[in-house]
């Protein structure tokens, strides 16, 4: 028999929004920089592949309609690749910075774990958003499977922060 899963949402507190500002802050650094990789090599591929026909004797190799169509096509394979990143990722994030609210869901244990070559204790969740958390000794030898505990997370991209 299933157990239907309860949650609640409530206003994050400083810390969790400071959290949030400074994951988005340095995930965008990295969007950016990725971003401009990519653009560059759109640019660079298709003249190095010019070269690489130069040297093989080719009596046309430097084609600008060659170039325009190549990079063309990895620029727009790089624009999509792009702005799915954004569309699924930041733009979630952004939606918890802005609205400032996290879910709180009340879940059950299904299973404890101890992995023995980090020291680290589990708990395995009913919860469709987290799977598994990791807890402290106190808490592992505390709790039982079928006990009920509290987790939050970021109402929309599901950023975990932590159990009660």
């Amino acid at each position: 028999m299933a157990v239907e899963s309860v949650s609640y949402n409530e206003p994050m507190v400083e810390e969790q929004l400071i959290f949030l500002t400074n994951k988005e802050g340095g995930h965008r650094k990295v969007f950016y920089k990725v971003f401009r990789i990519l653009m560059f090599l759109s640019f660079i591929f298709p003249y190095a592949f010019a070269w690489y026909k130069a040297t093989d004797g080719v009596t046309n190799a430097f084609s600008y309609v060659r170039f325009f169509v190549i990079a063309g096509n990895l620029l727009f394979v790089s624009l999509v690749s792009t702005y799915f990143t954004y569309r699924f990722y930041f733009r979630k994030l952004q939606k918890d910075l802005k609205y400032k609210t996290k879910t709180v869901e009340v879940c059950h244990i299904t299973r404890k774990v101890h992995a023995s070559s980090n020291k680290t204790y589990y708990f395995y969740l009913d919860s469709n958003v987290k799977m598994s958390i990791e807890v402290l000794l106190n808490d592992y030898h505390n709790f039982k499977e079928g006990d009920e505990i509290c987790i939050e997370y970021a109402t929309w991209s599901h950023e975990y922060f932590g159990y009660f």
